[in-house]
């Protein structure tokens, strides 16, 4: 897409926005939860508390060996109730890459489309803004699943 509030979510985005590193999303939204596939959080815990605890305590399974070592006493209690949660919230947000794939990744790839017969079809039927889309990119292909 080439709207221009698109980010691309890079190392330093994350840094920036986060607090962390790429590897480290998983456990910071197990901690403060993902309100997009409606996982909640450990209550109290938002995104500067969350990273606070993964810069000092590097990732969630030393966080919860040495929650004892947190000080603030409301928010050791949370992490401690809330063990159970943040282990399923992990299990939930995790990619599993562990998983046998009968297909390939090539085996994803689109042929090109014809653009000759797409602009037949977009003229006969009137759509201009199609139309000048496919002619465009006739012009210049690109490959959506090229690497970047």
């Amino acid at each position: 897409s080439n709207r221009k509030d698109d980010v691309v979510m890079d190392g330093p985005a994350v840094s920036a926005r986060f607090g962390g590193t790429p590897k480290q999303m998983v456990d910071f939204l197990s901690l403060v939860g993902d309100d997009a596939d409606n996982i909640p959080g450990v209550p109290g815990v938002g995104d500067k508390t969350a990273a606070d605890l993964l810069k000092r305590y590097g990732d969630l399974d030393n966080l919860l060996a040495k929650v004892g070592t947190i000080t603030r006493a409301t928010l050791r209690d949370a992490i401690q109730s809330y063990t159970g949660r943040i282990h399923t919230n992990r299990s939930l947000i995790a990619l599993r890459t562990d998983l046998a794939s009968p297909v390939q990744y090539n085996d994803l790839r689109l042929p090109p489309p014809d653009h000759s017969k797409l602009a037949e079809i977009f003229r006969r039927l009137g759509f201009k803004s199609l139309l000048a889309d496919v002619e465009d990119e006739a012009q210049q292909p690109r490959d959506l699943f090229a690497e970047t």
